[in-house]
């Protein structure tokens, strides 16, 4: 269940959102989430040429390679893919 503060910090400023973006976190066995607008800000921030290319490369592959779009229901549940779900260690 995504809380419906966070649903509005997803959105656009003047709806909530109705997906979200999940990816296997860089830096440990979790999820991470995100909106499309802050995946906008990342694409963006790999194409400045001081961003050292291991870097670029792990976040291309891990967060662009990898990353799903989930509709969010209006109650506000999400469905995390079982994929995602073991990685991340979650159960019932």
């Amino acid at each position: 269940s995504v809380p419906a503060p966070f649903r509005s910090a997803l959105g656009d400023g003047t709806a909530a959102a109705n997906e979200v973006i999940i990816f296997r976190s860089l830096s440990a066995d979790a999820l991470d989430a995100c909106s499309i607008g802050y995946l906008a800000q990342l694409s963006a921030a790999l194409d400045d040429p001081a961003t050292p290319q291991d870097y670029r490369t792990l976040i291309e592959d891990t967060v662009f390679g990898s990353s799903i779009r989930l509709p969010i229901d209006p109650e506000g549940r999400i469905i995390i893919p079982e994929e995602f779900m073991t990685f991340a260690g979650i159960g019932e």
